[in-house]
């Protein structure tokens, strides 16, 4: 099988690197005007690589130069097994498309070859073709962290080793995991396993965000002189005093990188040795297991074919939704987007406390425990975008993650069915306004309860920000789908274009566009203003409930007037 394996990853490498010939040959071509040689290209190609190397390198030197002054030997050892261990786990997530839907499968499934040995292959290619290039990157890492911290001996590349290897099998086995999850979604509905995998992506995304988050909020709060606080070595300050906390955060975990890290500045003794030794085992076994019995057992079935109801949580999801609806037209709405698991199958986090959540509650505690005394303009901006932007995604993305369900002319045809029987075809848009209300509900009211949690708005905050979302709560939905209202489309559905219709278009890059535009000048600029011209905080609030209402109030009157008169337009459209 070793040979085969090798012309297959020849054949794929030769494939992928003939496109980066293709696009640098034509990049010198059009940018310069010289036609490069395939000699040439190639020599190109080596330059820049090294020469990329080369400044991460450098980068890399005075970055850990630098991090001495903050951080200790044994938080720069730590720091370093940390990514050494979540850069393979997390970075080789983006495989499982791969190798669970790879290009060659029809190829491949033809062949003598079994479905363990599919899953090898498209595995080594992928990785080689992938993330091979990142392994310099981690070489660079340990011997810049090496050089400089005195006390490191031999052992430090011993245990980098040992700790990149187990993580790329612990990214081995995690991926055929998360395939194994996949594939049960399709067979066997969206269970507890969906939501641990988008708890699980969504939980990255917090430790991300809230790095960034509490790095540069510290740093802008650091001093109340604004033009003191555009120094590097200010901001290098907080950005390892946040490396501190997460490693503060850690002690209590002993976790592998944690004890590699012992081991490399003190010594190893008995208990971390057997610490060690049941870890890779159990890390062995786990591999063995799942490869043998769990790797590639997908191919060669029919998998992805559209599956039938099943009593999970969308299942619960429409019984909930249908107790509350009192009109015909809602339950109908509920039943097609709610049992079309053919589209929810792309974008089904949003039924699972999407990943953009996490985010969001990431940055929000990296603004816990932060003093802003003296920094109110940085409070108010940080309320305003928060709370707007997970009120606007809560109830404005049904539209924007089924757009094929959830916009009015996405009935197509059977709008006509109304028609026929007399009914006013608002009442089936009134209808999709109703379930974009209640689908987003629930994540708001989570992410509302955490952000107030975490926050802890003042009194005089409160009225700005129940104003602010309820604004979004009732004008957001109308803004998102009203569009397709006005220019209503029944010969093709959204979801099967390429490209929106034109009038659509013009009303979102323009219409839409300019009115959150608007809204963002007067919402927001405007208070910002009033705070730089040292109103009091308090004031500024208040004036900004007032905007928030008005423009609320305004909103219902504009899409009032428009679903009066589009009342008798919509129709008399042809049949």
């Amino acid at each position: 099988m070793i040979p085969i394996l090798t012309s297959y990853i020849k054949i794929r490498l030769l494939y992928y690197t003939s496109h980066r010939f293709h696009f640098l040959t034509t990049l010198m071509h059009q940018w310069f005007g010289i036609m490069l040689t395939r000699n040439a290209t190639i020599a190109s190609m080596i330059l820049l690589t090294l020469l990329k190397y080369g400044l991460i390198g450098v980068g890399l030197f005075i970055f850990i130069h630098k991090g001495k002054v903050y951080l200790s030997n044994w938080e720069l050892v730590c720091t370093t097994y940390l990514l050494l261990f979540l850069s393979p786990v997390i970075g080789n997530l983006g495989l499982v498309k791969r190798v669970l839907a790879p290009v060659d499968e029809i190829l491949l499934s033809t062949s003598p070859l079994s479905n363990r040995q599919i899953f090898l292959f498209n595995y080594t290619v992928s990785f080689v073709t992938k993330k091979l290039p990142e392994i310099p990157f981690m070489i660079i890492l340990t011997f810049v962290v090496w050089y400089n911290v005195d006390v490191l001996s031999w052992s430090f590349w011993i245990f980098s080793i040992l700790l990149y290897v187990t993580a790329q099998v612990i990214s081995f086995c995690l991926m055929i995991s998360l395939c194994l999850l996949q594939v049960n979604r399709y067979r066997k509905g969206y269970r507890w396993g969906t939501f641990l995998y988008v708890m699980f992506c969504g939980m990255l995304m917090f430790f991300i965000s809230f790095f960034i988050s509490k790095t540069t909020f510290s740093w802008l709060t650091s001093t109340p002189n604004i033009k003191d606080v555009f120094s590097m070595p200010l901001f290098l300050k907080h950005f390892f005093q946040t490396v501190r906390v997460i490693l503060q955060f850690k002690q209590s975990l002993l976790t592998p990188d944690l004890v590699a890290a012992k081991a490399s500045i003190y010594s190893l003794d008995i208990s971390l040795l057997l610490y060690l030794i049941l870890y890779i085992g159990f890390v062995a076994l786990m591999f063995a297991i799942l490869f043998y019995y769990r790797a590639g057992f997908w191919y060669r079935t029919s998998w992805r074919i559209e599956v039938s109801q099943h009593k999970d949580w969308l299942w619960l999801l429409e019984r909930i939704f249908l107790l509350l609806a009192r009109d015909i037209h809602t339950r109908i709405q509920i039943k097609q987007l709610l049992r079309n698991r053919l589209q929810i199958a792309s974008d089904y986090a949003f039924f699972f406390f999407n990943y953009f959540n996490y985010l969001w509650i990431g940055i929000a505690a990296g603004l816990y425990q932060i003093d802003f005394t003296e920094h109110p303009l940085i409070r108010l901006i940080s309320l305003f975008m928060l709370f707007n932007i997970v009120a606007r995604d809560s109830f404005g993305g049904g539209v924007i993650w089924f757009p094929g369900m959830m916009k009015f002319d996405s009935d197509g045809r059977a709008l006509q069915l109304y028609r026929i029987s007399g009914e006013n075809l608002i009442h089936v848009y009134k209808a999709k306004i109703r379930v974009q209300r209640w689908l987003g509900s629930l994540d708001f009211l989570i992410m509302f309860s955490v952000l107030v949690y975490i926050l802890k708005p003042s009194l005089v905050e409160w009225p700005f920000i129940i104003s602010l979302c309820a604004m979004n709560f009732f004008c957001i939905p109308h803004l998102k789908t009203i569009p397709s209202l006005m220019f209503p489309r029944l010969t093709r559905q959204h979801y099967t274009e390429n490209e929106d219709y034109l009038e659509a278009t013009l009303w979102q890059e323009n219409i839409e566009k300019k009115t959150q535009q608007i809204f963002f000048l007067i919402g927001l600029l405007s208070l910002v203003a009033l705070l730089i011209l040292h109103v009091d905080t308090s004031l500024v609030y208040w004036i900004g409930s007032l905007i928030y209402t008005l423009c609320l109030i305004c909103g219902l009157l504009v899409f009032h007037v428009l679903l009066e008169r589009q009342k008798i337009k919509s129709n008399e459209f042809p049949m």
